[in-house]
């Protein structure tokens, strides 16, 4: 069987280099490191925003021929970006335009029922808090119900009191077999949420990986700071 993750890559961009070489056998998988270590730009190279060289494969796929439209990935980057100017339900609408409209609208309705938004869809995205918006980015992410899905720190972005609730609301769409997911975290707690496989990423590198339980005894200094509970 195949791995869910096969990575051998290199990225050169002006200043930074990454070299990758990354598999894992189950997903999800957590990227964790230092700021500037380059783990949005591994997100944004699954994504296909970066060129790159090398091998890239998620469950057997090859994505390195792939232009981004045809990855099937679903990203919610750092502050869920969400267009200010139109409503939740529109904002989760936008990728489902070749949905005849009844169609669309019950993809809509459901979407954001799942994530605990459905009294929000006809408020404006400028209105909404950070946990609500956090959840009508993740409803926008899930809409094209995507093979792939990357999120860059989806709890860091929102309030303290709303964190708990996003982490319980992403544990199952993390484990959902019927997708892969690569999340960017700094908080043990999201690890010990979600249990995912762990990669350390310093200087454009894998340094470390494992589960929580094989890295937490490491002595590497940052994991040993990171994974102390």
């Amino acid at each position: 069987m195949k791995p869910d993750l096969d990575l051998d890559v290199r990225v050169r961009l002006a200043g930074f280099a990454l070299d990758v070489q990354l598999r894992v056998e189950r997903g999800p998988v957590a990227l964790v490191g230092p700021n500037g270590a380059g783990k949005t730009t591994l997100l944004r190279l699954l994504a296909g925003a970066a060129a790159h060289e090398g091998r890239m494969e998620v469950r057997g796929r090859a994505l390195g021929a792939l232009p981004p439209e045809a990855r099937g990935v679903g990203y919610l980057p750092q502050g869920s970006a969400l267009f200010p100017h139109l409503t939740a339900a529109e904002n989760v609408a936008y990728g489902l335009a070749h949905l005849p409209r009844g169609a669309r609208e019950a993809r809509v309705r459901s979407l954001l029922r799942d994530v605990g938004a459905e009294s929000l869809a006809s408020r404006s995205a400028r209105g909404l808090s950070g946990g609500e918006q956090q959840r009508v980015a993740l409803a926008r992410a899930l809409a094209t119900e995507p093979g792939i899905l990357l999120l860059d720190e989806p709890t860091s972005s929102v309030d303290i009191a709303s964190r708990p609730g996003i982490r319980a609301l992403l544990a199952p769409v993390l484990r959902d077999a019927s997708r892969f997911a690569v999340v960017v975290t700094h908080d043990v707690r999201d690890l010990l949420a979600w249990e995912p496989h762990i990669a350390l990423v310093e200087g454009g590198r894998i340094t470390a990986s494992g589960s929580f339980a094989e890295l937490r005894g490491s002595a590497h200094p940052f994991l040993r700071e990171l994974l102390s509970v």
